[in-house]
């Protein structure tokens, strides 16, 4: 199977689409259907996989627009579940039948639609190696081009709120660049990720009414960033129990992921960290404390591992042992993803998710 051909998807406008033909061709039960809107309007698609009544495990990616490599595994798995397809060409007979008979599986592969489609504008691959050079000033234009206006506006002696920007500083920005928010936000300058508090972007109220809605008792969530690939747990104020069922999830994960051969973090899974304010409340925080105390937060390698970061790797405790980490190519951070949302499956249901 070409991998990258089949999974490096950038037409995020079809997204729905190509969701309902492949629902349309399985033999087995789905259903596509939209959780919301985002700030511009555009649905937010879903599909529902398998009607097995004992657990209801949900897969959410790309709440930063950008990251990318989520979205291509789940549509991997995607395939899996509905027609028995390995993007790994293992033999995998049985396996979605098996995992189905006991779930009914729920992906959301791409919540900041708009956010992904301003990064396709900004670079049409949407692979941030083929935009951005190695060097420390390259750094600081990605850093830039990821987080502004943050940067522009704390130069100025402006504070700017944890969860993205005021429209007051979105409309400053605009007049100063022409340009909407850096690729960490939706359009309205929101930063989703740290928006399950006030929940004032459209596309977190979704995510938490499909939450509710659907009342998962496991969520994986899969991001992308510059270091190896690696997954976090325990969530910050678990209790041991569930932090020790956080951390087996997380060690079985990438056992998996480098016994087939990928590369990934060479640190063992990572403790969970978060800032605390009034104001805003991470995702994995959000779902530990109201929706369920099964939930992992992985991040695949974008491929981006600029020569500026693994300078700064060096010198951290955290991070050494990764700084001679390879290039990662589009199809291992497809299979990472897949092998991940695979794993988490597989564990899940032969431990009932506990």
């Amino acid at each position: 199977m070409d991998v990258e051909k089949s999974y490096w998807f950038t037409q995020f406008e079809e997204l729905g689409d190509w969701l309902a033909e492949r629902a349309s061709r399985s033999r087995r039960p789905a259903r596509v259907f939209t959780i919301g809107k985002t700030a511009s309007g555009r649905d937010i698609p879903a599909i529902e996989i398998g009607d097995g009544p004992m657990h209801r495990p949900v897969i959410i990616a790309a709440q930063h627009g950008t990251e990318l490599a989520g979205t291509n595994g789940c549509l991997a798995a995607i395939d899996t579940l509905l027609h028995d397809q390995s993007p790994t060409d293992e033999n995998i007979t049985g396996w979605a039948d098996k995992i189905l008979k006991a779930c009914t599986v729920r992906f959301v592969p791409l919540v900041n639609i708009d956010c992904a489609i301003r990064f396709r504008q900004h670079v049409p691959t949407c692979d941030y190696s083929d935009a951005y050079g190695t060097g420390e000033e390259e750094w600081e234009r990605y850093a830039g081009d990821y987080n502004e206006p943050r940067y522009f506006l704390e130069k100025q002696g402006i504070q700017t709120p944890r969860y993205g920007f005021t429209p007051e500083q979105m409309e400053q920005w605009r007049r100063h660049s022409g340009r909407g928010p850096g690729f960490r936000y939706n359009d309205r300058g929101d930063d989703l990720y740290f928006d399950y508090k006030t929940f004032r972007a459209p596309e977190t109220q979704a995510i938490r009414d499909f939450l509710k809605q659907v009342a998962p008792n496991a969520v994986l969530e899969l991001h992308n960033h510059e270091h190896p690939s690696r997954v976090f747990a325990p969530v910050v104020g678990t209790t041991t129990e569930h932090g020790l069922m956080q951390l087996a999830y997380g060690e079985e994960m990438m056992t998996r992921l480098f016994e087939r051969g990928l590369p990934g973090s060479k640190h063992s899974v990572r403790t969970y960290t978060y800032y605390t304010s009034d104001d805003y409340l991470q995702f994995p925080e959000y779902v530990y404390q109201h929706v369920t105390p099964m939930i992992v937060f992985a991040e695949i390698t974008t491929g981006y591992l600029n020569d500026y970061l693994r300078k700064a790797m060096h010198d951290d405790p955290m991070n050494r042992r990764d700084i001679d980490c390879p290039t990662v190519t589009r199809p291992q951070r497809i299979l990472t993803s897949w092998s991940w949302i695979h794993t988490f499956l597989d564990l899940g249901v032969a431990r009932n998710f506990q």
